[in-house]
């Protein structure tokens, strides 16, 4: 049977001497003792001296300043959507127009009506049954008119089509918002709502960076305002409004501020992009730079700085 072992490992296996034990000198004690002091003390001083960058995020979302909102004062489908998002229209041109075929009708029947009687008039003046049904006709007339007026709804403002609600064959109701125009000298603002308890670090002025959800990179805005105090879960729905409050839920307390953005546009898939009424996105302040150890130690922190 072969053996599991070598030869040589068999024969020192038999000897007596079987070797003295490892021996290891103390001189390198002493210099790993001061290397491991020092370097505690090192990592002691960086936490305790030096100081780090702190953030305070919170959801906000774009609102342009001087846009205007086009509501709906009639009810119906949506048959003609005559200019798109991102166009241009002047004072007046058509953007929306609901389905007014009745209100056509109707206009059509009491204009020829009032055409027939005006035409009897013509050749015959002293026709008093033509003469006496052309008052009645006019007021009729001018309902029907602005009824069918009433379904075509233009740009009130010269500038941008921002927004244009429904699809084409779409119900909508009266008071719904068909499209918004955007002016050239509106303004971009982030409204933004931050945790209550970062309001003692905010100040008006202070610099801060917001994110369009699917941007390329964060772009520098301003704080322009700030509330003085803080609100709940159901007056952050009343800002934000329930389409986007069920997109941005808040528990707690929060801060709301007012944001300037220098550009009206914003970098996404390498390409400029133009900023929407109501686009989410991520809102960063840059607080006051602390020490690391207080960002380690929330409790210390709290006990120096008095932060709730």
């Amino acid at each position: 049977m072969t053996s599991l072992f070598r030869p040589a490992a068999e024969a020192a296996c038999g000897r007596d001497d079987i070797g003295r034990t490892l021996e290891v000198g103390d001189r390198w004690v002493p210099t790993v003792y001061h290397a491991v002091v020092v370097l505690l003390l090192g990592a002691l001083g960086f936490v305790c001296l030096v100081p780090v960058n702190e953030y305070a995020t919170g959801t906000g979302f774009v609102r342009i300043s001087g846009s205007l909102p086009v509501t709906s004062t009639a009810a119906g489908p949506i048959a003609r959507i005559a200019v798109g998002v991102g166009e241009r229209v002047a004072k007046g041109d058509v953007v929306v127009e609901l389905d007014g075929r009745l209100e056509r009708a109707e206009f059509e029947r009491l204009q020829e009506q009032f055409d027939g009687a005006w035409t009897r008039v013509l050749r015959d003046p002293v026709d008093v049954a033509a003469r006496s049904s052309l008052p009645p006709l006019l007021p009729l007339l001018g309902r029907a008119r602005a009824a069918v007026d009433a379904r075509v709804f233009r740009a009130p403002i010269d500038g941008v089509v921002t927004d244009v609600r429904g699809n084409l064959g779409g119900h909508v109701e009266l008071g719904d918002t068909l499209f918004v125009v955007e002016p050239d000298d509106a303004t971009v603002e982030v409204v933004a709502l931050l945790p209550g308890a970062f309001r003692p670090q905010l100040d008006v002025g202070k610099h801060a960076r917001f994110a369009v959800d699917g941007s390329d990179s964060p772009q520098p805005v301003r704080l322009r305002d700030i509330s003085a105090d803080l609100v709940g879960a159901a007056e952050v729905k009343r800002i934000l409004g329930p389409a986007l409050a069920d997109g941005a839920p808040f528990s707690g307390t929060s801060v709301t501020l007012v944001a300037g953005v220098d550009a009206r546009t914003y970098p996404a898939d390498g390409r400029a992009n133009r900023y929407y009424q109501g686009m989410l996105g991520e809102l960063e302040v840059r607080l006051e730079r602390k020490p690391i150890l207080f960002l380690l130690l929330p409790r210390l922190r709290r006990l120096v700085y008095g932060d709730e």
